[in-house]
């Protein structure tokens, strides 16, 4: 039902009118006359469970497509420096963290350790990264993994001073490219997606599990 606000204007000199009808719930008044209008509202419908995993793959399917546009635009600069993009997230890591265990980094980009000595050999060979073995001192330890190599030599990668020079170089250009790409989203929004992508990469295992346990209706 819809109430032309101007033709009750009038009315607003003999106080606060307030028009009912059926369906007609939520409050909206006309600055100035004091008239209060009841505007409808749609009663919510709750999706459907096939509606949620439609929803979920489609929100899914963007992403995957969104990181391809997004790798495809960045791939012509690294490949022009002969950087692979896994390679780039390594010089990147030893950059920002410094001196790294080889397992931690496996473990941060989620790589088999087999991959990460694939990536970082040729890194390795163009003398922007070394491998050195650490023996790791007997002492306690919060991560279980740790504590089972503790007095054993770890690999350790960091960059030479050629890759810390060539990554000074890089990163700027590299992320004025990345920047003007992402300009399509403001600021907010880029903070939102980071964000976003992170709460995705912790997951949540309560609702996992409850939705594998959960039988979606046949329809």
């Amino acid at each position: 039902m819809h109430i032309n606000l101007r033709t009750v204007a009038g009315v607003g000199t003999f106080g606060a009118v307030k028009i009912k009808a059926a369906g007609l719930k939520a409050a909206a008044t006309e600055p100035g006359n004091g008239v209060t209008i009841m505007q409808s509202c749609e009663p919510k419908i709750r999706p459907s469970q096939r509606e949620k995993t439609e929803r979920a793959l489609r929100a899914y399917l963007d992403l995957l497509d969104a990181a391809d546009y997004m790798k495809a635009r960045a791939y012509d600069q690294l490949a022009f420096y002969g950087v692979t993009m896994r390679g780039f997230r390594v010089l990147e890591l030893l950059n920002r963290q410094g001196s790294t265990r080889a397992t931690e980094i496996a473990r941060a980009c989620q790589w088999s350790r087999q991959n990460l000595d694939v990536i970082v050999k040729p890194l390795i060979e163009d003398g922007w990264v070394v491998s050195e073995l650490i023996k790791t001192e007997k002492a306690k330890s919060d991560s279980e993994e740790e504590t089972r190599t503790l007095g054993r030599p770890v690999a350790m990668l960091r960059l030479t001073d050629e890759g810390m020079d060539f990554i000074a170089r890089f990163l700027p250009r590299h992320g004025k490219v990345v920047k003007a790409y992402m300009r399509a989203l403001d600021g907010r929004q880029q903070e939102t997606l980071s964000e976003l992508c992170r709460k995705l990469r912790e997951g949540d295992v309560v609702r996992f599990v409850s939705e594998m346990e959960h039988e979606d209706e046949e329809e």
